[in-house]
């Protein structure tokens, strides 16, 4: 968390909350983070060490124990995500719209993005280690996606801002998984569309008349 003040601001939903409890729940997910790794990972091994272990002892323990247990919940996400592309991802100013809803919360999506960080060491080969790009760059990308589909939920000040770094975030994780190019491409337009929502949505806000003027319909 960037900055001293007492309060801390999430640059991707908006939320302002106390910085002792912004703390308190970023140690409370890592020790969860750190309690998944510990039973994944056998024998005690600490993974901060990996690089010490010999890679075929690393290369056995990613492919019999490690991997399969990332399968099963980055398949559920893979798989949700590819559904929740199928939705329009953007919401014109003035409107908003409770269509778009992801399957699965923002904080569980970030919480296995840093299981996968946690486990990264364990991928010795290069097909291993592009499995882990990928799954970590669409959980992050689903995650961000999921915190913009509130942002459609609510007409506030400044949501265009967070959405325009939350497009470009996710762009940015497309295009560090392979197969996922167009996707990237989709959200750096969306970026570039919110950019100019954001304007007209300034503009009109301004404007002499807006405080009197019927809000669009949704």
């Amino acid at each position: 968390m960037k900055g001293d003040g007492d309060y801390v601001t999430c640059p991707s939903c908006g939320t302002t909350q106390q910085r002792l409890d912004a703390k308190a729940y970023l140690d409370q997910m890592m020790a969860q983070v750190r309690s998944w790794i510990g039973k994944a990972v056998p024998g005690g091994m600490a993974v901060a060490g990996a690089q010490n272990v010999d890679p075929v002892a690393r290369y056995n323990i990613w492919t019999q124990s490690v991997k399969p247990k990332i399968d099963i919940e980055y398949g559920e996400y893979r798989f949700s995500l590819t559904s929740f592309l199928s939705n329009p991802m953007l919401v014109m100013p003035f409107t908003v719209t409770t269509n778009v809803t992801p399957k699965h919360s923002t904080e569980r999506l970030f919480q296995f993005a840093e299981q996968i960080n946690g486990v990264s060491p364990l991928a010795v080969d290069e097909e291993s280690q592009e499995y882990i790009r990928t799954a970590k760059g669409l959980t992050d990308a689903y995650a961000m996606l999921a915190n913009n589909s509130k942002l459609f939920r609510e007409d506030k000040p400044g949501r265009y801002l967070l959405m325009v770094n939350n497009f470009n975030t996710a762009a940015e994780d497309f295009r560090a998984s392979k197969g996922y190019e167009p996707a990237a491409d989709r959200f750096e337009g969306l970026s570039l569309a919110c950019q100019a929502a954001r304007g007209c949505s300034t503009a009109t806000s301004r404007a002499p008349w807006a405080a009197s003027r019927p809000p669009w319909p949704s």
